[in-house]
């Protein structure tokens, strides 16, 4: 079986959101489209290609045996990472100076854009394990599950959707909601969601079982 050790969909599902706010918020301030709009369409045009490009990948179950980077940090080429910066610096300079340009009374009503460079919180890093021990283990983000099974592909074939991840070390970094499909060599096979939440307690205790 052929491993692959990218196919993450944080950047893609992260700039969806992003473009769908500033759309919504440019409407709600009244903002025209001509401020923004351009900046905004060449973003979707990069979204969508990068969809296409992810979906033209061969099938096949990846590796997940980093102690950081989890499901997000390898998440897309460097020049589109690239892009967007460019084209969020252009946005956040063209907003304000359209925001200095109405009377003092109006631009109560509009937020600055503010734009810095840097990430949120992301994966934290958890012990993966069985009970009993000695299962595979294979996880995929539930976007990729359901994607999968939306496109006709069999969601728990990895060989038949992409986004399958083999854990092959006791820490992964991760973050967010999950399938996994435990096996053990007695042929038991285990298959569920988990949700995995930011981590505040002992980090000796930031442990995912499977069973």
């Amino acid at each position: 079986m052929d491993v692959f050790s990218d196919g993450r969909w944080a950047w893609t599902m992260s700039r969806i959101g992003y473009i769908k706010y500033y759309r919504d918020l440019s409407k709600k301030v009244g903002l025209p489209d001509s401020v923004i709009g351009t900046e905004l369409s060449a973003m979707e045009k990069m979204t969508i290609d990068n969809i296409s490009r992810r979906l033209r990948r061969p099938r096949g179950l990846q590796s997940f045996d980093g102690e950081i980077g989890g499901m997000g940090y390898t998440n897309d080429l460097k020049f589109d990472n690239d892009r967007v910066a460019a084209l969020e610096s252009a946005m956040a300079l063209k907003w304000d100076r359209y925001l200095s340009t109405l009377p003092q009374s109006q631009q109560q009503a509009v937020p600055s854009f503010s734009y810095m460079p840097e990430c949120g919180a992301g994966e934290q890093l958890f012990v993966v394990k069985s009970d009993p021990p000695g299962a595979k283990i294979r996880i995929i983000s539930d976007f990729d599950w359901l994607l999968c099974r939306e496109i006709g592909r069999n969601p728990w074939d990895p060989n038949d959707c992409l986004g399958w991840s083999l854990i092959v070390k006791e820490e992964n970094s991760l973050i967010g909601r999950y399938r996994y499909q435990a096996e053990w060599s007695n042929g038991k096979i285990s298959r569920n969601v988990v949700e995995v939440e930011q981590f505040y307690g002992n980090r000796n205790d930031a442990v995912l079982t499977f069973r």
